[in-house]
Order: C-alpha cells, then sequence, then structure tokens
C-alpha cells in the first residue's frame, strides 16, 4: 500500500500538469496567508476599538495602533 501510495505521488511529480497545479497552489496558498492576515488585522484592531484606553494600553498592538491613529489625526 505504501508503495503505491508512493508510486502514485511519483506520477503525479512527473506529469505535465505538475509545475502549473504547483505555481497555481503556491499562488493561492500566498493569497490565503494575506488575505487571512488582513483578516485579522481588522479584528485585532475592531478588539482594539473596544477595549478602554487604559486595557488598550496594555497590550503593544493596540498602544501602536492607538499611537497611529493620532498621528494621522494631527496631520
Amino acid at each position: 500500500m505504501l508503495k503505491e501510495c508512493l508510486q502514485g505521488i511519483a506520477d503525479a511529480i512527473t506529469s505535465e500538469l505538475f509545475p502549473k497545479l504547483f505555481i497555481l497552489s503556491l499562488i493561492m496558498f500566498f493569497l490565503g496567508l494575506i488575505v487571512g492576515y488582513s483578516i485579522i488585522d481588522i479584528d485585532v484592531k475592531k478588539q482594539c476599538d473596544e477595549m478602554s484606553i487604559t486595557e488598550a494600553f496594555q497590550y503593544p498592538y493596540c498602544r501602536n495602533y492607538f499611537e497611529e491613529q493620532l498621528r494621522k489625526l494631527k496631520d
């Protein structure tokens, strides 16, 4: 059974479609990482906005977010 599985993997790698599918899978993987990071970033900023200021300043990410927002207000 293991030998059949390894043979199937070898056949897939030597296939003509493998490079195209591999590149497509890499693009989709990195696109997923980018979308996931942006969703997490938006969610964390939302949580920072919902906290009280004294509580939010305990977290470095919220502190940086608020400092960035203050700089934007000054400009």
